[in-house]
């Protein structure tokens, strides 16, 4: 459980250690619109911030929830599109609970 940004420190680093880890580059969550007679066929994706070689700690943060629900996180690889559900939003919220006074409205 995560209640301190200790404990939000301690959980990056573990994740940074991990053998399938390797820090992003870029990152970005983007909304995406799909199409009407085929909803697999993405028309457009928004990215409305694009982190490039910044907020690291989340971006650890990002993908270990994307294993943590099941997708299959390569590293490896200059590119990757993930679907993000429930399991993903669940891990997120815990992890970045300690966070929670310091938003802006």
């Amino acid at each position: 459980m995560i209640n301190t940004k200790e404990d939000f420190k301690a959980l990056v680093e573990s994740i940074e250690k991990e053998s399938w880890y390797k820090q992003p580059l870029g990152f970005g969550i983007a909304r995406v619109s799909r199409g009407v007679l085929n909803p697999k066929l993405i028309l457009e994706a928004t990215f409305p911030v694009v982190n490039w070689n910044e907020n690291h700690k989340s971006a650890a943060v990002f993908l270990a929830a994307l294993k943590q629900s099941g997708q299959n996180v390569d590293c490896t690889k200059s590119e990757a599109v993930f679907d993000m559900g429930d399991g993903f939003l669940g891990y997120c919220i815990e992890a970045f609970k300690p966070f929670y006074e310091e938003k802006e409205l």
